[in-house]
């Protein structure tokens, strides 16, 4: 598994003020395609929180199946790992190490509209789905981030991810 550390204030283990753990997921179709979802004015992959007593796995399949409807059946692996360390996290005050690990999962299944169980600040802003060509992927971040519909910090680790998805994941794959 890939890993990426991030501590641009240089913040250090007495820093920390707490830890959050999230997960999310690389959903690519037979198509090439992979599922993106604008929701809370931005774009992301599917995803979310891992709650208390969960394992990683079990939170992405909770979360894939809450935000897209879509069902994961196979054990699953991280790809790669992101952790970041954030001052005054999201203005709380509150030193933050944020860690996302990222799944490739495979399925051809489609959000499910009428299966979402989302949360209320999702159900509050338009959640839509996309599916967009690995091979336009990296040009659709920077687009959508040069436009401010994508923010930097997640434009950035996007990035990130489908260089080393294309490396680890796709291992020589013609796209």
């Amino acid at each position: 598994m890939e890993r990426l550390f991030i501590n641009k204030e240089n913040l250090n283990i007495d820093n920390i003020d707490g830890s959050e753990t999230r997960v999310k997921a690389f959903l690519r179709n037979s198509n090439n395609e992979v599922l993106m979802i604008h929701n809370n004015y931005t774009y992301q992959l599917p995803g979310g929180h891992q709650l208390k007593d969960e394992t990683l796995e079990d939170s992405l399949k909770r979360e894939l199946s809450e935000e897209t409807g879509i069902t994961v059946e196979q054990t699953i692996e991280p790809f790669m790992m992101i952790r970041e360390y954030n001052k005054n996290f999201l203005n709380t005050g509150k030193n933050i190490c944020n860690t996302i690990y990222y799944y490739s999962i495979e399925s051809d299944e489609l959000p499910n509209g009428a299966k979402l169980n989302l949360t209320e600040l999702e159900s509050r802003t338009k959640l839509k789905f996309y599916y967009i060509k690995i091979s336009e992927l990296e040009e659709f971040i920077k687009k959508e981030q040069k436009n401010k519909r994508i923010e930097d910090m997640i434009a950035f680790e996007l990035l990130e991810v489908i260089k080393v998805y294309k490396n680890l994941v796709l291992e020589g794959e013609n796209l």
